[in-house]
Parts: C-alpha cells; structure tokens; sequence
C-alpha cells in the first residue's frame, strides 16, 4: 500500500495538472463539514478555482472520493484522497485532509433535548490517512476526529475551550474543537447526559489498550456556537 502510494506521489509530481481521468472515483453520500486554515477549491484538474471562498465550518454534500490516496512528499501520514463535493449547487474537488463526513450511523452518536431543540452529536471521519489502512497501524496523528452538533439539519463544529484539564483529557494541544476518539490509542463513548440552565453534561467513559477511565465536559450553546468544556477527569484505573 504504502509502495503504491509513492508510485502515485511520483506521478503527481512528475504530472502538474493531472487530469481527471488520472483520477479516478467511488461514490460517496451524505454531508461533511471543512476544516483547515486555509481550504482550497480545485477544478478537475487541482488547479485553484479563484471564484470560490470556503471556509472553516462550511456544510457540503459530498459527491465521490478518489480511490487512491496521493502524497507530495515524502511523508506517508500527507497522503490524501481528492474528494468531490457540492456548494450552493456548484461541484468541485477539495484536498481530503479539510473534509470531515458527519457518520450518522455510528455507535458514538447520541439524541439530547436542550430546551425545545432537538439536537444529535454526530462523529466524524476524514479522507486522509488515520490510524490504521490495509497494512495495519500507520502510526499516523495528523488528523482530527471533531463531535458534531446537529440541530435542523445543520451541522456544526464544537468549540473547544482549553483550561487546566484539557491536556489530561485531550492529546492534541492544538485541538480548536472537541473530539470523541476512536482510534489505536482510545476508544470514548457518552455514558449519560444530563440537562441544566441551557447546559449538557456530557459523561465519556475512555477505554484505552490498557485502563480506561471516565470524564465530564459541558457543552454550552451561545448564539448558536456550541463550547465545550473539560469539568473533570478522572484517573486511570488499570
């Protein structure tokens, strides 16, 4: 696999403008959400597609996902999928590592009534490289796992607020937003959610290869932007 990727790093490299028929699709379905600092529209041939702006937390419908995954240099953990995908009824490609699929299917989702909404917390899953591919563990962790909060059929990304307890709970420092992990390293999954003054509390039960243990955060919507917030960790118990 990962031989193939290199093959396929040499012909992008050695092909500026790849055309579309060097790419090739399956379909894909569903919304997705970018993230990135800096999120570029491409045509079909990756060229920048001036006339489009995203930005960060922008909802689109996903089209299809290259079969292969693309590198441009020489670290596996760059390598990406092309995905297309669909805005305001125009089509594009977008790099994969900016596009997190909202997984409405996955056991780490959860239903919570705030006040009159009815919201869901829906997981997420990238088109870059993760945790494992055919070969086994990458050893990859360049990539985000980011909770969402839908409510209306909009999704939206929860903010992360960092204190004293968030390097205890979170291993990526940088996170700008609250995760719920599945990956090599911990498995999280909401035990119990409670209900107060505009307010969720949110019970995550952490299995890891070895212990696990149980957190809170609080999650707080104000104007429509959801926080979160690490109350308390516990310790690990083996």
């Amino acid at each position: 696999m990962r031989l193939l990727i290199l093959i396929f790093a040499i012909i992008l490299v050695a092909c500026s403008a790849p055309k579309d028929n060097k790419l090739t699709f399956k379909n894909e379905n569903g919304e997705a959400l970018l993230l990135g600092d800096k999120i570029t529209a491409l045509d079909s041939n990756l060229t920048p597609l001036n006339t489009l702006t995203l930005n960060a937390g922008q909802q689109i419908e996903l089209i299809a996902s290259s079969d292969s995954l693309f590198n441009k240099t020489e670290d596996y953990c760059n390598g990406v999928k092309y995905v297309k995908v669909r805005l305001d009824n125009k089509s594009f490609l977008v790099d994969g590592r900016c596009v997190y699929k909202a997984e409405i299917t996955s056991d780490q989702n959860k239903s919570v009534k705030l006040e009159n909404d009815n919201l869901e917390l829906v997981t997420t899953s990238y088109f870059g490289i993760g945790t494992s591919d055919d070969e086994g563990l990458t050893f990859c962790s360049k990539f985000f796992e980011p909770l969402l909060v839908k409510n209306d059929n909009t999704y939206r990304f929860i903010k992360l607020i960092h204190n004293e307890l968030t390097e205890k709970a979170s291993w990526n420092k940088d996170a700008l937003y609250f995760e719920l992990y599945a990956n090599d390293g911990a498995y999280d999954k909401i035990s119990q959610i409670s209900t107060a003054d505009n307010e969720i509390i949110l019970t995550i039960h952490r299995e890891y290869q070895e212990g696990e243990n149980d957190f809170k955060v609080r999650l707080t919507n104000k104007d429509g932007q959801f926080y979160a917030e690490h109350i308390e960790v516990g310790e690990i118990k083996y």
